[in-house]
This record gives C-alpha cells, sequence and structure tokens, in this order.
C-alpha cells in the first residue's frame, strides 16, 4: 500500500514493564495492513506543552525534548502479559475498554531496536542505548513540571523561589 515509503498515522499507546510502546490496532486500518506488508515502524514521543495559564509563554514544541523510537511491531504472545496490557490501556484509554474484545482489534508492541533522543532544538541529541532505555525509571514529576515552575516562577511565590535559590 505504501510501497515501503514512511507512513505517519496516529495510534495512542502504553508502555511495558521495559518501556517497549503497546498500540491497538484494527485489522482494517492503513497502519495496520502496512505494518503487515512491512513491520518497522517508529514512534515519536514529546512531552505535552504547560496547559497553565502561561501556557501562552510556553517554550515551541521545537524547544521540548524528544525521543524517536523505531523499532518492528510484532504479536504479544504471551497470555498473562496479554491481560496485564489490556488492564493498563484499558485504563489509559476509556475508550479501548470494548476494542480490546473484538476480534478486530489487536494490541501489538513496537519491539524498540533504536532509541534517538533530542533535548529540544537538537541540543544533547544523541542515540540512545537500548538496553539502558529499558532499564530507566520513569520520572514521576516530569508530567507536572511545567506548571510547577510556573507556580514556582509566579510573583506569589518569591520567598519560596528564593528559599529554594539558597538552598
Amino acid at each position: 500500500r505504501s510501497n515501503g515509503e514512511p507512513f505517519g498515522s496516529f495510534v495512542d499507546y502504553v508502555l511495558d514493564a521495559e518501556g517497549m510502546p503497546v498500540t491497538l490496532l484494527a485489522e482494517q486500518s492503513e497502519h495496520t495492513l502496512n505494518l503487515k506488508a512491512s513491520p518497522s515502524a517508529s514512534l515519536m514521543l514529546q512531552m505535552p506543552r504547560s496547559s497553565t495559564p502561561s501556557a501562552r509563554d510556553a517554550p515551541p514544541p521545537a524547544a521540548l525534548s524528544r525521543v524517536t523510537l523505531q523499532g518492528r511491531v510484532v504479536p504479544i504472545d504471551d497470555n498473562d502479559e496479554l491481560l496485564s496490557l489490556k488492564t493498563a490501556f484499558a485504563v489509559q484509554h476509556a475508550y479501548s475498554e470494548r476494542l480490546l474484545e473484538s476480534p478486530r482489534f489487536t494490541l501489538s508492541k513496537i519491539q524498540i531496536e533504536r532509541v534517538y533522543y533530542v533535548g529540544g532544538f537538537g541540543v544533547s541529541s544523541e542515540w540512545v542505548d537500548v538496553g539502558a532505555y529499558s532499564l530507566a525509571t520513569p520520572d514521576m514529576l516530569a508530567g507536572e513540571s511545567a506548571s510547577l515552575v510556573a507556580k514556582l516562577n509566579s510573583a506569589s511565590q518569591r520567598a519560596d523561589l528564593d528559599l529554594l535559590c539558597t538552598q
């Protein structure tokens, strides 16, 4: 269908225990048909821009750090893993609960072969070892960091900012 050319599409995902993206694919979708012909895929992930009132002052998307994961889309064969990932997917993406039980939808995993990190505007860009990526642990504050910094930088938090800087 795409004759081997790159084909961009939007898919929701969750991460398995090793950070491998797991997607819910419809058998008739164009991206699924392309993956059946060639299972190579890449997924670009980026932290969302802040949704705080000062978001209009937030940096442009190109300034935010991001990672591109490259690999092959593979089926999930282990039934225990599949059950666990179905639960995780349904919790993260409430719309999917009924789709997960349909034979026309399957969970598939991107088996990561390469990881490319960009620190924003090409700063600190580098290829990351897949083993190191798989062993990494999530930053629990990452999703809230922009709003925390915006709050700390507000005039009403001046004393807290002074205290943070002196410590």
